[in-house]
């Protein structure tokens, strides 16, 4: 924030503190106070020496607090990344990329006990690869006009950077389970991931020009068609 622009607000803010604090009218010293004062300008009062908490004035607190808070949005203002909380995600956005994680309750699978399968939305497309670590399986899918790259991944490793420069980062429902979806168009990428409980379940999507972009809501489609292969 600028300088300037800072001190103009303390002013301002000071004046505005000042002029709503009432005018308080002469004090009027009691007999005691007076007494005290003279044997201290006599040179003969001794003072008793207490430890108490220091007093501070109406004038003083409203000042302070503005300061404080003053120096809070400052902060605020300068600090890059913003933290959005979802029901099963922590974003945490910065300006030019997004670092999305999955809470890490304390019942979850550490590894692959069920397995998930596409049931929908995908007529038309050839699987073209599949593989599998220990933290996520991996299912591509090709149509000749974009790539969808279909993911089961363990929570506890679900751990991604995306290059959001300039693009919203949604938050969405896929059946009764919360995600997020963004579509980062000059790159020609689409990216959706949802917690159902278990996986996180994504969704990478590169359309091969800017003409054939699934969208949000054919994406959202195939997602709720994601189901648990049967055994």
């Amino acid at each position: 924030m600028n300088e300037n622009l800072i001190m103009a607000i303390e002013r301002l803010s000071d004046e505005m503190i000042i002029s709503r604090i009432p005018d308080v009218p002469d004090h009027i010293f009691s007999r005691k106070f007076e007494k005290r004062m003279k044997k201290i300008i006599a040179g003969t009062y001794t003072p008793k020496i207490y430890i108490t908490p220091k007093k501070m004035t109406a004038k003083k607190f409203a000042v302070c607090l503005v300061a404080a808070i003053l120096a809070i949005l400052t902060f605020a203002m300068s600090v890059s990344a913003v933290r959005e909380s979802v029901i099963k995600f922590f974003t945490q956005i910065f300006s030019t990329y997004t670092v999305v994680q999955s809470f890490k309750e304390e019942t979850y699978p550490t590894s692959f006990e069920d397995f998930y399968t596409i049931s929908g939305g995908i007529d038309g497309y050839d699987l073209t690869d599949r593989y599998e670590t220990e933290t996520e399986i991996t299912h591509i899918y090709d149509n000749g006009e974009r790539k969808i790259k279909f993911k089961q991944i363990l929570k506890e490793y679900y751990d991604i950077n995306l290059n959001t420069e300039g693009y919203d980062v949604l938050t969405i429902k896929v059946g009764d389970n919360d995600g997020m979806y963004v579509n980062m168009t000059e790159q020609n990428l689409e990216y959706l991931s949802f917690d159902n409980g278990s996986y996180v379940i994504s969704f990478s999507v590169k359309n091969y020009n800017s003409q054939s972009c699934i969208g949000q809501n054919a994406l959202i489609d195939i997602a709720n068609s994601v189901q648990k292969v049967e055994n």
